[in-house]
């Protein structure tokens, strides 16, 4: 600047070339900045003649035109002690007494304000003018507007856009109504530019005449960003500013809240933990009547901040346990996050506490977790499931053998499982010795803890009635004896099941129950080992009788059948006629079963069985000893059609009634 040539230049400075020539020299220049993208901004100083101090004087800035250089314009008399502030859109002019904001003239301000415009836009502010003043020209000049491709579309766009580079209020409701008065006529308008601008505008007059004082253009409200301006009025501790703000721009109103909340927590952390709670409870009936839900959030920076007392009074106030309880457990307060979790009766949460309680302090939380139902139950299965932590329950396990007894059976049952994979795959290499001993060992470590437990209940014990064939019925038990006596017979159990394997090489009896093991023994005519074992397991002998007939029936003995139900014999049978004919029937015995038809008393039921036996004499003697023609009539519609069965439903109904008979139907 020392002739008063500007030069302008490319970023890389590879290009330099002459922009133009001022009046301006060395000793007078005193700033230059940028005006937008196509106009310089040249300060000059200019002292009147005899001044003497330096503040008397005035300043020049020279506009010039960076596209057409010739083109310059001058702003003089500005204050001796102006400064320049360059900005996107155009320059702050600030000195102490006054503030200006100079920019080039948008081209949407150029359409509609420009001194003889024929623009749409200008067009459109016209026929609002003459509409409001009740001209009835403006209909005219509207249609003529109206039949203009998109020229209505572009004058709303021209008016909207121009409101946002007003500042004065009156001059941007204007031009609003303008542009709303055009959308009314023009279908094809989107609202969201004319919605948008009215939250800019709202905001910016809000910044502006509040105590922030921020002018702000809506270049530089949309450069800035919500998210930065929010920021900076949080900064400046004007969060009442930012809550309205967010508000009338429809932005996330949480941080701000969250903000505000712990800038007052961080002003009384350290006057004392009781002050704090106090203000923690005020902030949460400030939050809650904002409808704030993020309290663990809220509860998390101020635990990160110091404020220990205030993050659990926040926490108290989450609704959501799958974010209180994590927040509790993350700033050290297991113990409460323990409670939460109990209260909130949700299994996943709780297991997130307890595994969290047993790798931060091991064994000494066992006893603690026991003490609930929910929490002892989980603790069970996650031992169970995690063999490598049984090691943390030996002190419980002493102290609660019955629990030991549970994880015994627990593996018993575990190798049960191997021992079935095995014989699936492959009878003769499976290792069934090994897996049975393995199962033994398991019943006897169970017994152990059994016994244990009887000798820890205190005497008197409330006692349990058992009504079991094993243990006598009525009589009073303390539940660890009967837990005793189940597992003794099942390791009884186990060793007899071992010898009938050995035996007789039949898997089945590897996993057989009682029952089954004795109907199994039937099978292989080993009657005498059926009949002991009955008598070891005080098996009844209802259950026995129904084994004997699984075992003949499977084996085809059906003389042994007849036998045990007294029709060839003197014996009694506690097994009703149904399940005989439905045996029989299964393994396609309909001769043999129909003997056992006259056992039903039911004789809806003896009827429909004597059907199923093909006996239909049978059945039509059945209708005359009970009298009933309604039933043989019933009888004849089902055999409708087959001559050969009607003639013998007819042939049983006319035979004499045997008066050697039973009549069950009268005897129940």
């Amino acid at each position: 600047m020392a002739d008063g040539t500007l030069y302008s230049t490319s970023s890389g400075f590879s290009e330099v070339s002459l922009l133009g020539r001022t009046e301006v020299s060395s000793a007078d220049f005193k700033q230059l900045t940028w005006c937008g993208n196509h106009c310089v901004v040249v300060v000059q100083q200019v002292r009147y003649s005899g001044a003497e101090e330096e503040d008397d004087g005035t300043c020049t800035a020279h506009l010039v035109n960076a596209d057409d250089p010739d083109n310059t314009d001058s702003i003089p008399d500005l204050p001796y002690d102006i400064r320049l502030l360059m900005e996107g859109d155009g320059v702050w002019m600030l000195s102490k007494d006054w503030l200006y904001f100079l920019q080039e003239v948008p081209l949407p301000v150029q359409r509609v304000f420009s001194v003889g415009s024929r623009a749409p836009a200008a067009m459109l502010l016209n026929i609002y003018d003459e509409f409001m003043t009740g001209n009835a020209s403006a209909v005219r000049m509207l249609q003529s507007l109206e039949r203009q491709t998109s020229a209505l579309m572009d004058a709303v766009a021209d008016c909207v856009a121009a409101a946002g580079f007003e500042f004065e209020a009156a001059q941007q409701k204007r031009l609003l109504r303008i542009a709303a008065f055009g959308r009314t006529f023009c279908s094809v308008c989107d609202p969201g530019a004319f919605v948008g601008m009215g939250k800019r505008l709202r905001v910016r007059n809000h910044l502006r005449f509040e105590s922030v004082g921020m002018i702000l253009t809506d270049c530089q409200l949309k450069c800035l960003g919500e998210e930065r301006l929010l920021q900076r009025l949080a900064m400046c501790n004007e969060h009442q500013v930012a809550f309205c703000v967010a508000d009338a721009l429809g932005s996330d109103m949480k941080p701000i809240m969250i903000n505000w909340a712990m800038s007052k927590l961080t002003s009384v952390a350290t006057r004392g933990k009781d002050e704090e709670k106090g203000v923690a409870k005020q902030i949460v009936k400030k939050l809650k009547a904002c409808n704030f839900n993020r309290f663990a959030e809220l509860a998390q920076q101020a635990k990160i901040s110091g404020c220990g007392a205030a993050a659990l009074v926040l926490l108290d106030s989450e609704t959501s346990p799958g974010k209180q309880i994590p927040m509790l457990l993350s700033i050290g307060e297991a113990d409460v996050a323990l409670k939460r979790a109990m209260s909130s009766a949700d299994a996943d949460l709780l297991f997130t506490v307890m595994v969290h309680l047993i790798r931060t302090r091991g064994s000494s939380v066992i006893a603690t977790l026991a003490t609930h139902k929910a929490s002892r139950d989980l603790l069970l299965q996650y031992v169970g499931m995690c063999e490598g932590n049984q090691g943390l329950m030996v002190e419980y396990f002493n102290k609660n053998p019955r629990t030991q007894v549970y994880f015994h059976l627990r593996s018993f049952f575990q190798e049960e499982t191997r021992l079935s994979n095995a014989l699936a795959q492959s009878v003769e290499n499976a290792d069934w010795e090994m897996l049975q001993e393995c199962k033994s060992v398991d019943i006897q470590a169970a017994i152990l803890s059994a016994k244990k437990a009887v000798e820890q209940s205190p005497r008197p014990q409330p006692a349990t009635t058992a009504f079991s064939p094993i243990v006598g019925g009525g009589i009073p038990f303390p539940p660890s004896m009967v837990e005793e006596r189940y597992l003794l017979l099942q390791s009884k159990l186990i060793e007899e099941q071992v010898q009938l394997m050995k035996e007789f090489k039949d898997c089945r009896f590897l996993q057989a129950s009682a029952a089954d093991t004795i109907r199994f023994a039937l099978e292989h005519g080993r009657t005498s080992v059926a009949q002991r074992l009955k008598n070891d397991f005080c098996i009844p002998e209802k259950m026995y009788q129904r084994c004997m007939l699984s075992a003949y029936l499977s084996t085809g003995q059906w003389d042994l059948i007849d036998n045990m139900s007294g029709v060839t014999s003197s014996k009694k049978t506690l097994i009703d006629g149904e399940a005989y004919v439905a045996a029989l029937l299964s393994y396609k015995r309909p001769q043999q079963a129909k003997q056992y038809v006259p056992r039903i008393p039911q004789i809806e039921v003896r009827m429909e069985y004597y059907v199923l036996c093909g006996d239909w004499f049978g059945a039509g003697a059945e209708c005359k000893r009970n009298n009933d023609p309604d039933l043989l009539g019933q009888l004849k519609e089902r055999a409708k059609g087959n001559l050969e069965v009607l003639q013998q439903i007819e042939e049983g109904w006319k035979t004499p009634a045997q008066s050697t008979g039973i009549n069950f139907s009268k005897f129940f």
